[in-house]
């Protein structure tokens, strides 16, 4: 890590490597099979629908609360505060720029319409892996999917926990295709 690189903490270098990531052109590019436990989405408005469902769909779980949710229980309120974490403070505020500099570089655009829900994804994981050195299971799918090319917008099944892991009762829903076999 060179000195003009901000230190995001212990964990500066899983960081820097989502931010390196995020540059590489990846981005619903669609390149990778889905993992286990996603359901793939054809259809860009019909992800778009389930991403904004709250919950009014039958089986259907409010993927806004989901979310929500799981960045609210990432770590404590008032941890950056601490002795062992104020000096990092700053540069971890500061991922949402960093991140949203890059999503918004990287980006396709005909997919600009859910930037800021690709943005704000990304940069829990970012933060998750700034103070944890690791991503909890739910982020840690949702980097899966993102991985593949895809965009996750949505889950079925019982309310996930962020220790679920894969194996558990819910699938993830991820607009993803086969560029191959779509026209």
């Amino acid at each position: 890590m060179n000195n003009t690189t901000a230190d995001y903490g212990p964990h500066t270098e899983a960081v820097l490597d989502l931010l390196q990531w995020i540059e590489s052109g990846e981005l619903l590019q669609f390149k990778k099979p889905l993992p286990q436990g996603c359901i793939p989405i054809a259809d860009f408005e019909q992800s778009q629908t389930l991403a904004s469902d709250q919950g009014e769909t039958p089986g259907i779980i409010d993927w806004v609360e989901i979310r929500n949710q799981a960045d609210a229980l990432m770590y404590p309120v008032g941890l950056l505060d601490t002795p062992a974490w104020a000096t990092y403070k700053g540069a971890i505020s500061g991922l949402l720029s960093q991140v949203a500099n890059r999503v918004d570089a990287a980006l396709p655009d005909d997919y600009r319409d859910i930037i800021d829900d690709v943005i704000a994804d990304l940069h829990a994981c970012a933060r998750c892996l700034a103070v944890h050195g690791r991503l909890d299971p739910f982020h840690e799918r949702l980097l899966q999917a993102y991985s593949c090319g895809g965009w996750p917008c949505g889950c079925t099944g019982t309310m996930p926990g962020l220790h679920d892991t894969v194996g558990d009762e819910w699938h993830l829903y991820v607009f993803w295709r086969d560029d191959q076999q779509v026209s």
